[in-house]
């Protein structure tokens, strides 16, 4: 028998604030935000697909994925956030990240790594790659559009 492999619920959507840093009464850092999520296109019966209402939702964090939603977030950035959804007294749920990272594919972005190890430090040298040289990364654009360019 195999091992399951861990799974959790994750939620794509963009920010509708700016998060704010804040301090619970413990002294916990935390942030609460205001989201929208998309959901698929539905298909009618004509055949046509039509688009949805975004879905309100607040987005939390606690300790470091706060620190993160602070410092690196803004309004209107597309984000990626593993977690779980609560339930609460208020008629908008509440989705608990514990990661985050920005939507590779709505976003342009520049990625440094902080953490190598031996082995790649060594074959980055020998194919004379700098560590700290950043990799940008542009919008993903489906292979079909430029298919159909050339065609």
């Amino acid at each position: 028998m195999s091992t399951p492999i861990p799974m959790s619920m994750s939620l794509v959507g963009r920010l509708a604030g700016d998060p704010r840093l804040r301090r619970a009464v413990n002294g916990t850092a935390y942030v609460r935000v205001r989201v929208d999520v998309f959901p698929p296109r539905r298909r009618s019966e004509d055949g046509e697909y039509v688009k949805t209402n975004p879905v309100a939702c607040d987005l939390v964090g606690f300790a470091g994925i706060a620190d993160v939603l602070h410092n690196r977030f803004r309004f209107g950035d597309w984000f990626i956030a593993s977690g779980r959804l609560k339930d609460g007294r208020s008629a908008v749920p509440s989705f608990i990240a514990s990661r985050i990272g920005h939507d590779a594919v709505n976003a342009v972005y520049t990625l440094r790594r902080t953490r190598l190890t031996r082995a790649r430090k060594k074959a980055a040298r020998s194919t004379s790659m700098r560590d700290d040289q950043p990799i940008v990364a542009g919008l993903i654009v489906p292979e079909r559009a430029s298919a159909a360019r050339t065609a």
